[in-house]
């Protein structure tokens, strides 16, 4: 071997030093190929170039930004771009707002999070409180910083996320987020420019504030139908054709029978309180306890005896809840490794509803595992199936045990029901990386009282349209909607009555003369259900020009409601004792077709804005003027995508695939 390598040296020198030339130069050859792809110029822009690494770096900042909303309460990124050129769109708003000097680069992206924290959360104060969103805040601080901490956190978790998503680092994307910032900022400073006067603003501040205080009555069809009455199949059949292809809300009478997303689906219940219900823990065992803890427990023995036997109950269920997790995630892991890999999923065989892991024998595995561990027999684990019936969130929310379950993915938790329709079937590729088939073995729900539930979705359907009433989740309820409807007609018929009822009867005796009925479901806590009044009258509701409060979720914030309600109004002065207009100028009756009832209000004071009043709600009327005035109007006319395209003389070659001519050049 040696003579052959001394014989031919000088050809394996050439032949050697030939591929360490090769290895050395094509790496740098690759780079400069990748560098002169990056700077090669694709469009043009203000007269200028518009190089690959700028439009790339401009997508995968795009990316980024939607990413990192994705995680946050809106779920979407908060600027309307033009569908089908979002990028293009990006990169000239972007371009737009460092022109006009309103970005700040990266160090104010890197300080935004603590500043878009708090406005988070202040928005959803001022959403759920309106003009009192101030008030709350300064009465509860400590609550509300702690929500403004929480949402920081989780703002921080979501840059991570969403850097890596756009592959950019840390300060790429802050850079970014200040682009983002400098876009709302030159938005806002368009948005706002109108300025009101002090007149005008309280004239606002007076449609905003006054409000009419009424006692209201909803006459709902559906306490009042009578449940005997028998539909003809024709009838059903014709109710069904004509509401098959609307969702629910959506049809006549506010009926709609599209199927919505569902699945079936099967679990496993580790019950924390069954485990501990058969724990026995020894004298032995709570006197060493108390020996070695006198610190924690300094009374006797006798009278600390019950918290210590509950700690090492606790202890304890903590060790077998563990070894039964165990047990689960193996039994998964064993079938589901050598599954073939489809991406983050799985392919599936044909068989799998035969060879795929059975709860049953788990749960009776779990039982033999504790039992040679811990030397204590537990219940068998309840094994639960519901797969004869399709299940919508709603159904599954209603399951019981699981049903208000949730299920903890990072720092994020949602509900069991939301976990179950992120499968890939229906979600497409969520976070979740579930799928139909599979246990998601680390997205266990976890009940308050501390039960576990290991799941898995056995089948999924879209949204769809049925096909004949079997096909609906509960095909009874369509009985219930023709009785439903049958009385709204009936209502109808003597609508034209109920006000000279009012005004003969009252408001509270007119809502009395329709009885009462039993409710079909006893109240919890209760032993058996009580007659209950057909229809109940909301006391002191108030009704402003925007929203109601306090008539209830069938007329709450009903736009028909408002507007009869405060036209009845407009006749009234507010100065008037309200007791000297007669009655019969005061009551209001209210169709409601799609919530299937009559409202009839009686108008019992008219509440005007004040002196004392007109500080908070003036400020308040501008906001709402103001975003009322580009209400759906998404992006601002001057910067919407024709617009900035022309402005600024942009021209980009296509870059979805079609064949296409570079822009010229620069010069």
């Amino acid at each position: 071997m040696l003579k052959i390598l001394r014989k031919h040296n000088k050809v394996i020198l050439v032949v050697g030093g030939t591929l360490l030339l090769v290895a050395f130069l094509v790496p740098q050859a690759i780079r400069q190929v990748g560098k002169a792809k990056l700077g090669k110029s694709i469009g043009t822009m203000d007269g200028h170039k518009v190089s690959a690494a700028h439009w790339d770096e401009s997508s995968r900042e795009l990316t980024a930004l939607r990413t990192f909303f994705q995680d946050l309460p809106r779920g979407e990124l908060p600027l309307a771009l033009e569908k089908g050129h979002e990028a293009e769109h990006w990169l000239l708003l972007a371009t737009e707002a460092e022109n006009a000097g309103m970005v700040g680069g990266s160090n104010e992206g890197a300080s935004l999070l603590p500043i878009m924290a708090e406005e988070t959360v202040r928005s959803a104060y001022q959403q759920q409180y309106r003009q009192y969103a101030d008030m709350v805040i300064q009465n509860q601080p400590d609550q509300y910083k702690q929500a403004v901490s929480n949402m920081q956190m989780r703002m921080a978790m979501a840059r991570s996320k969403a850097a890596g998503a756009g592959r950019l680092t840390l300060d790429e994307f802050d850079a970014a987020l200040a682009r983002l910032r400098g876009v709302f900022r030159m938005l806002d400073t368009y948005s706002s420019a109108e300025r009101l006067s002090a007149q005008q603003a309280a004239l606002l501040a007076k449609e905003q504030a006054d409000s009419v205080l009424i006692d209201a009555a909803f006459l709902p069809a559906r306490r009042l139908m009578d449940e005997t009455l028998t539909p003809p199949p024709e009838e059903l059949r014709a109710l069904f054709e004509k509401n098959k292809s609307f969702k629910p809300g959506e049809g006549e009478y506010g009926l709609g029978y599209k199927l919505p997303p569902r699945v079936k689906v099967e679990w496993i219940e580790l019950n924390r309180g069954a485990i501990e219900g058969v724990l026995k823990i020894s004298l032995v065992d709570i006197n060493k306890h108390w020996n070695l803890n006198r610190d924690r427990f300094p009374g006797p023995i006798d009278s600390e005896k019950a918290k210590i036997e509950a700690e090492l109950k606790g202890a304890l269920a903590d060790r077998i809840m563990g070894e039964a997790e165990s047990v689960i995630r193996a039994e998964i892991a064993t079938t589901t490794r050598p599954l073939e890999k489809d991406g983050d999923y799985r392919k599936l065989p044909e068989n799998w509803a035969q060879v795929r892991p059975n709860y049953v024998q788990i749960a009776d595995r779990i039982v033999e595992t504790v039992r040679e561990a811990e030397k204590v027999s537990i219940p068998t684990p309840a094994v639960y199936a519901r797969d004869n019936s399709w299940l919508d969130g709603a159904m599954l929310s209603k399951l019981p045990g699981i049903g208000a379950a949730q299920v903890r993915f990072g720092q994020q938790t949602i509900t069991f029901p939301q976990a179950a329709m992120c499968v890939r079937e229906l979600a497409g590729n969520s976070v979740l990386l579930t799928q139909v088939g599979l246990t998601p073995q680390d997205l266990a729900a976890t009940s308050r009282d501390g039960n576990k539930y290991f799941y898995r979705v056995l089948a999924a359907a879209a949204e769809s349209e049925p096909e004949s009433i079997r096909d609906l989740l509960d095909p009874e309820a369509i009985t219930t909607d023709w009785r439903a409807v049958k009385e709204y007609e009936v209502l109808a018929g003597s609508a034209s009555e109920f006000a000279s009822r009012v005004v003969t009867e009252g408001i509270d005796k007119f809502a009395e003369s329709f009885g009462e009925l039993v409710p079909k479901e006893i109240p919890l806590g209760e032993t058996e259900a009580k007659p209950q009044a057909r229809v109940s009258v909301s006391k002191n509701a108030r009704v402003l020009q925007d929203r109601t409060d306090g008539l209830g979720s069938a007329a709450e914030n009903d736009p028909e409601v408002i507007s009869q309600i405060r036209a009845k109004a407009s006749g009234i002065s507010p100065i008037t004792p309200i007791e000297t207009v007669p009655l019969t100028e005061r009551v209001v009756v209210t169709a409601l077709p799609k919530k299937l009832g009559f409202l009839v209000s009686q108008i019992n004071g008219i509440e005007p804005l004040t002196r004392e009043t007109l500080p908070s709600w003036a400020d308040y009327a501008v906001r709402m003027h103001q975003r009322d005035s580009f209400r759906g109007v998404g992006v601002p006319v001057p910067f919407r995508y024709d617009a900035l395209k022309l402005r600024h003389k942009f021209a980009i070659k296509s870059l979805r695939g079609d064949s296409g001519k570079d822009a010229p050049e620069e010069g």
